[in-house]
């Protein structure tokens, strides 16, 4: 699904266009930046940054700055958690 940005209040406070194939709708969901993904992983923002490129993270693009839907961030560690080892 793309988006595209309409304003932003406060740094990844932002309003959104969804488009699908079954219209344009607004959203106005809290997105991650890669600094707060790295953050709740302890990791760095650039394996973060690195995840979002190659796809093994599921982000947004917009300009030249990435974003993260909490539920996509959710999935990721749900696919990706290994117990005991």
């Amino acid at each position: 699904m793309k988006y595209k940005k309409r304003y932003e209040e406060q740094p990844g406070d932002c309003l959104f266009f969804k488009f699908s194939k079954g219209g344009v709708s607004m959203t106005n969901e809290r997105l991650l930046t890669p600094d707060e993904v790295a953050e709740r992983l302890a990791m760095s923002s650039k394996t973060v940054k690195d995840w979002l490129r190659s796809g093994k993270l599921k982000g947004v693009k917009l300009g030249k700055f990435w974003r993260v839907r909490p539920e996509d961030l959710d999935e990721f560690i749900r696919e990706n958690i290994r117990e005991g080892e």
